[in-house]
Order: C-alpha cells, then structure tokens, then sequence
C-alpha cells in the first residue's frame, strides 16, 4: 500500500473490522460503549485485523477519523426503536417472479464468433493449473 494515501476501501475495511471489534468486546447494554478517542494500539490491532500495513502518520489520522466515526454511530444508541419491527428494506418491496422455462440458447457458431481461440464446439483458453501429471 502506498504509504502516503489510505485508499478508500482500505478505510471502509478498517472500519467495518472496528465495529466487529466493538460487537465482540460490547456489553450486554444496547450502547456501543467505546472510548471517546481510540488509541493508536487499537487503530493498530483493527488495521491488523483487516490486514492492512498503516504508518505511523496513517494510525494517528485514523485514530481521529474512526473516533469521529464510531461518535456519529453511537448516536443511533439514543433513538427510542422499542415496538419498532425490524426490517429488511425501508420500503414495502415484494419479489417478481416469473416462471422458471427452459429456453433454446445461442447456436454455437454465434457463441465462439466472440472467442478470441476456438475449437468447435469448445473455446481454446490457456492452461492455468498445474502440469499435465493429473495430480
């Protein structure tokens, strides 16, 4: 990884392991209870987790932006979500399902019009495990 720039995904990475370090370490309350500021160990331990390699600059604006994170978050603690019925999507959505028909495909001369190497009715690609040993 390029030390001087925490891509994205990486941050969304180490994010998500945060919070699965926090479900793990969590009490039995419905709060999230974590500091107000993580450390650079912790930051350190869930990049770990996540597999990624921080510098020290890269932990310490961490620290500040997973803590600004896991503030904005815990806020959803405070909302009163008693007789509420969990959901799976915030609208009433129902599945359209059609009937499950076999149907005639594409000829095989159209298939392997596309094929960069062909071998009718086969497409020729380049071996990619093994030797020929069989095992």
């Amino acid at each position: 990884m390029d030390s001087r720039w925490l891509g994205i995904t990486d941050f969304r990475l180490l994010t998500l392991q945060l919070f699965d370090l926090a479900s793990e370490t969590r009490h039995p309350t419905p709060e999230l209870r974590m500091p107000e500021q993580l450390t650079e160990e912790q930051v350190r331990r869930v990049a770990k987790l996540a597999r990624l390699t921080l510098t020290d600059d890269e932990v310490r604006d961490c620290a500040g932006k997973l803590s600004d994170i896991v503030e904005y978050v815990s806020k959803l603690s405070e909302l009163h979500v008693e007789g509420v019925e969990p959901m799976a999507h915030a609208m009433d959505v129902t599945n359209v399902l059609r009937e499950d028909t076999s149907a005639d495909g594409m000829p095989v001369d159209d298939v392997l019009a596309n094929a960069p190497q062909a071998s009718p009715p086969f497409f020729k690609v380049i071996k990619v495990l093994g030797d020929a040993s069989g095992a």
